[in-house]
C-alpha cells in the first residue's frame, strides 16, 4: 500500500511538469495507449479525479524529437472505448 501512495505521488509531480494540475488532483490509474491523430501517437493516459492527460514522448511532426500532451475536462467526455 505505501509503494503504491509513493508511485501515485511521483506520477502526480511527473504530470504537474507537463499540465497546470490542480492541486486537488489525485491520480486514480495509467494507462499505456495510443492516441489516433494524424499518426498513430504511442503514449500513456493518465486519470485524476478530476482529468485526462495523454502525453506521448513523439509528435505528428516530427517522431525523433518534440512531445505530445492534451487534456480534458472528464465532465466533456462521453465516450471512452477500451481495446483489448
Amino acid at each position: 500500500m505505501e509503494n503504491q501512495k509513493k508511485t501515485k505521488e511521483k506520477l502526480k509531480m511527473y504530470i504537474s511538469q507537463r499540465f497546470e494540475m490542480n492541486q486537488n488532483e489525485e491520480v486514480m490509474n495509467y494507462f499505456n495507449c495510443a492516441l489516433v491523430d494524424t499518426i498513430l501517437l504511442q503514449g500513456w493516459l493518465y486519470i485524476t479525479n478530476m482529468n485526462l492527460y495523454f502525453h506521448s514522448n513523439f509528435n505528428k511532426n516530427n517522431i525523433f524529437f518534440g512531445g505530445t500532451s492534451y487534456y480534458s475536462i472528464i465532465n466533456l467526455i462521453y465516450l471512452l472505448i477500451a481495446k483489448p
